[in-house]
C-alpha cells in the first residue's frame, strides 16, 4: 500500500505506535492520536535505524509535543526559518511546506525534516496539532 489516510476520532484504539513503525507506506496521514513526546522519540529513533524505508510523508495529529523530549538522544539540526522546503503530494491540493523545522539523518544517509506548529491561541486539553515529517529525496527537494 502506498497511501494510508485515516481521519477518525481516537485512532490509537486501532493503530499502535508499533503499527506505525512497521508500516511500509509512502504517504501516511492519520488523525487523532494520543502518542506522547516519548512515543514519538521512539518512532524517530526507529526511522533513523531504518524502519519504513519507503516513507516520504508522515502526518499525525497529536497533542503539543515537548521538543526536548522528542529529540532526546537524537542528533538533530535545527533548520533556519529562512530556509523553505516543500514536498508535493500528488493526492493533496497543495504541497507540504516547511519554514524551518528539525532535520535528522537516517543511518543510511536519508534526510528528514519534522515539525509541529502549535497555535498557542487554541490550546486546550483535547486540541491536536499536526506533526509533519518528510523524508527528502537525495536532491533535498
Amino acid at each position: 500500500m502506498d497511501n494510508l489516510w485515516l481521519h477518525a476520532y481516537n485512532l490509537d484504539q486501532w493503530i499502535t505506535l508499533n503499527n506505525i513503525v512497521d508500516f511500509n507506506c509512502i504517504h501516511i496521514d492519520l488523525k487523532s492520536f494520543s502518542f506522547t513526546s516519548s512515543d514519538m522519540n521512539i518512532y524517530l529513533k526507529a526511522w533513523i535505524n531504518g524502519c519504513n524505508f519507503r516513507m516520504k510523508y508522515l502526518s499525525l495529529d497529536l497533542r503539543p509535543l515537548d521538543h526536548k523530549i522528542l529529540t532526546d538522544g537524537i542528533e538533530v539540526e535545527e533548520v533556519n526559518a529562512s530556509i523553505v522546503r516543500s514536498y508535493r503530494i500528488p493526492i493533496l491540493r497543495g504541497p507540504c511546506v516547511f519554514e524551518s523545522g528539525t532535520d535528522i539523518l537516517s543511518k543510511d544517509g536519508r534526510r528528514a525534516t519534522f515539525q509541529q506548529i502549535i497555535d498557542r491561541d487554541y490550546l486546550d486539553s483535547d486540541r491536536r496539532f499536526s506533526l509533519k515529517m518528510v523524508a527528502w529525496p537525495e536532491d533535498g527537494q
